[in-house]
């Protein structure tokens, strides 16, 4: 089974100009406990993303002509 979980799946709330805090949506919660039966490690895989989300960074790769 192959099951992508996009970071559209994901929230963020700008509390204010310091603090964004990243939730998860229901259909994020599902797709990750599948796919952590599989890979054991998912979660503290994607720790290091969320962190980086919360500190203000937008990780990955500009797609030139999109947005």
């Amino acid at each position: 089974m192959n099951i992508a979980v996009p970071l559209r799946q994901m929230w963020f709330k700008y509390l204010n100009s310091a603090v964004i805090q990243v939730e998860v949506t229901a259909k994020f919660k599902r797709y990750l406990q599948i796919l952590a039966k599989k890979y054991r490690s998912i979660r503290n895989d994607i720790q290091p993303i969320i962190e980086q989300l919360q500190s203000g960074e937008l990780p990955g790769d500009q797609i030139s002509g999109i947005g």
